[in-house]
């Protein structure tokens, strides 16, 4: 039998090699016995098991300063391999927090990504709408722009037409006008005519100085001039002494004791009767049709006290005017209620508390007037509608009624106040029938 060989105990470079690379390798250290089995194994690992239980069995001892040196640098590779191992331990786990940290940053990174990616894909939808939102209001303001240019241009051209047109009328109504002044120029009022217009002359006097008076009417340059030239067209007689209250009771008596007289009281002036029914000079005419026509020598209305005015109808037209101002300035209804406010003022601030004091209604003389004044307005208005053959039947009637209520109600005698009151009341009453028959206009068209 072959006797085993003994081994070799190993070298102490070679247990530190081995050391070495173990501890680069990884292994973990697990005691002296463990070390010292492994190189017997390495080194009997081409053997037998019988030569590695003999090995075993007869070990050999190192010297003993050799063995010490060799627990003292194995346990320095041991503590070096376990600082080592310890530090990369700790880097590992560094690594892995790290690692960690950053997945977890990834992870929130991509998170965020992916919501921004969805915010820009909400946003990029919006803004495409808002987009086409924008492109669309662009169209439809340039189609609006071009549908209001042209209706610009339209109104723009409309307007001008307008415009020429009116400037067009307003030459012709201009040529009208003045062909109209040509013709009133030339055109000369009748007797009848004349006496209507004198009399309405002598309305607008008397209103505008019973106005100023009572200071209705604000005084001014152009009302004053008026006033002047309505009492000169009227012809009643002025002096420089004369305040606007004598004038209108001038007026007011001329024309009311015009009033009071008998109808038809007046001779006609035959040479101022138009000849508007005048039959022209080719017309046939016997006999029996001249015999018809007939001409009046008397009349009810009173004579122009002015022989110059009015002329012709341009002074017609310019009483006329002049009057429709006054009756829309309700010249009318102020007398009346500044009368009526004088005579309450008077009752209450009467000074003798012993004397009777004047009844608050009881018409004042100037109230009274006024009413003699109107009475003998519906009286002439009335007679010359007659005369127009305007509402034959009713004017007749009236003209008859008005005389007779002058003769009455001027009469000095009369003092009972009851009279005057319930005239009063029918004078207003005449004046709104007076208008709502339109007389005054029917005249005017006569």
């Amino acid at each position: 039998a072959r006797k085993p060989t003994p081994v070799a105990p190993p070298s102490t470079s070679s247990k530190v090699s081995k050391g070495s690379t173990m501890a680069s390798e990884g292994v973990p250290s697990r005691g002296k016995a463990s070390i010292a089995q492994m190189p017997v194994v390495r080194a009997n690992s081409g053997k037998s098991d019988q030569d590695v239980d003999a090995s075993v069995k007869q070990p050999t001892k190192p010297p003993p300063q050799q063995s010490i040196d060799f627990d003292a640098r194995m346990r320095e590779l041991e503590r070096a391999h376990a600082e080592e191992t310890s530090r990369l331990r700790e880097s590992l786990r560094e690594a892995e927090r790290r690692a960690k940290t950053s997945a977890e940053s990834v992870i929130e990174l991509q998170e965020r990504v992916r919501a921004l990616k969805d915010e820009n894909v909400s946003e990029a939808r919006m803004l495409s709408r808002m987009e086409a939102h924008l492109r669309r209001r662009e169209h439809e303001f340039e189609v609006q722009r071009e549908l209001l240019a042209s209706q610009l241009e339209a109104a723009i051209y409309s307007a001008n037409e307008r415009d020429n047109e009116a400037l067009s009328r307003d030459q012709e109504a201009r040529e009208e006008i003045h062909a109209a002044k040509m013709a009133a120029s030339e055109y000369e009022l009748n007797d009848a005519q004349r006496r209507e217009f004198s009399l309405k002359a002598g309305w607008c006097a008397r209103y505008l100085h019973r106005g100023l008076d009572l200071k209705i009417i604000k005084s001014s340059v152009h009302v004053e001039e008026q006033a002047r030239f309505w009492t000169e067209a009227f012809g009643v007689d002025v002096t420089d002494e004369d305040t606007h209250a004598s004038i209108a009771r001038k007026i007011d008596d001329a024309i009311i004791d015009d009033a009071k007289k008998p109808r038809l009281s007046f001779a006609v002036d035959t040479s101022l009767i138009g000849l508007q029914n005048a039959p022209d000079e080719d017309d046939f005419m016997d006999d029996s049709e001249a015999t018809k026509i007939t001409t009046p020598t008397t009349t009810s209305l009173p004579p122009s006290r002015n022989p110059s005015w009015p002329k012709n109808f341009r002074d017609a037209l310019r009483v006329e005017i002049a009057m429709r101002h006054i009756i829309a300035d309700r010249t009318e209804e102020h007398i009346i209620i500044s009368l009526a406010d004088i005579r309450r003022t008077r009752a209450m601030t009467a000074l003798s508390p012993t004397s009777e004091k004047p009844s608050a209604t009881a018409m004042s003389a100037e109230e009274i007037h006024e009413f003699h004044f109107r009475r003998a307005w519906l009286r002439f208005m009335w007679a010359r509608a007659r005369e127009a053959n305007i509402d034959v039947g009713v004017s007749d009637t009236r003209e008859e009624h008005w005389i007779e209520v002058m003769l009455v109600l001027t009469d000095a005698d009369l003092t009972d106040q009851s009279y005057y009151k319930r005239d009063a009341v029918a004078v207003d009453k005449a004046l709104k029938e007076l208008r709502t028959l339109s007389i005054e206009t029917r005249l005017w068209l006569s």
